[in-house]
């Protein structure tokens, strides 16, 4: 597989970068997401890994300062996009973590990594079934409402910018395109990767089972370990602190031991 590294990207947003970090975490957010949910990662993250750690998230086109930027429906050119941007951080040792529609992106962006020879130390992924067992849920065949119902029944924090109709203009439109994108985002049978897997499911999710994601275990060769928080599909949000520890303690055991 030949990916064309560019340096500048816009797809990546640095916070609390290190000068010399001991390793890299690169972030993915949800669908209809923004690179902001990870700003206060760095720091909690540096304490409970006992170095400092480079924190990038990722920017899908059609939101923030990419507003303009045509979102992207196709999980294809959207993992090569944020494939070439990550390579040059993989001077360092490489962890990525995607929540939802960022974990398949993130496994898809684990396996152009891997076939350039340059695979993460670990995968973190969170509220999202394994590549096998990925189901299209038809929401996006019911339209905007549907969508907009979708959002905020899985969370119901994006009520009020949903109903303000100039907020709803703009961000409506990354939105359904991640929609589309994962409606086109059937079951994939892969060969597992020798990278290890740690996995984060939400008790109550009312989407992605506790089941659906310890189904991850077949996607490595390598460890594998998943933990339960109580909630639902964004329980990162209110375990914030326990899910960085966590993920911290993996990074020391995989990439700083």
């Amino acid at each position: 597989m030949e990916i064309v590294v560019t340096m500048g990207s816009t797809w990546l947003r640095p916070f609390g970068s290190a000068g010399t970090p001991a390793a890299r975490l690169v972030c993915f957010p949800h669908a209809g997401g923004v690179p902001d949910t990870f700003r206060a990662w760095p720091a909690p993250l540096a304490r409970a890994a006992g170095t400092d750690i480079d924190v990038h998230a990722v920017c899908y086109p059609g939101r923030r300062d990419r507003l303009t930027d045509e979102p992207i429906t196709e999980m294809e050119p959207l993992a090569d996009a944020i494939t070439a941007a990550v390579l040059p951080l993989a001077d360092r040792p490489l962890v990525l973590f995607g929540h939802s529609m960022g974990a398949s992106v993130a496994h898809e962006v684990t396996r152009r990594l891997h076939a350039a020879g340059r695979p993460p130390a670990l995968l973190a992924v969170s509220g999202r079934e394994a590549p096998h067992a990925v189901r299209p849920r038809g929401v996006v065949a019911g339209g905007d409402a549907a969508i907009m119902a979708d959002v905020i029944e899985l969370d119901p924090r994006c009520a009020e910018i949903l109903a303000d109709p100039g907020l709803r203009e703009l961000v409506l439109p990354a939105i359904r395109a991640d929609y589309e994108l994962l409606e086109a985002y059937g079951p994939r049978v892969y060969l597992p990767l020798p990278v290890p897997v740690m996995a984060y499911a939400g008790s109550d999710d009312p989407v992605t089972t506790v089941a659906d994601v310890h189904a991850w275990s077949s996607a490595t060769t390598a460890e594998f370990g998943c933990r339960v928080f109580p909630g639902g599909h964004f329980f990162l949000e209110n375990h914030r602190g326990e899910l960085v520890d966590d993920l911290a303690g993996r990074i020391r055991r995989h990439v700083l031991s």
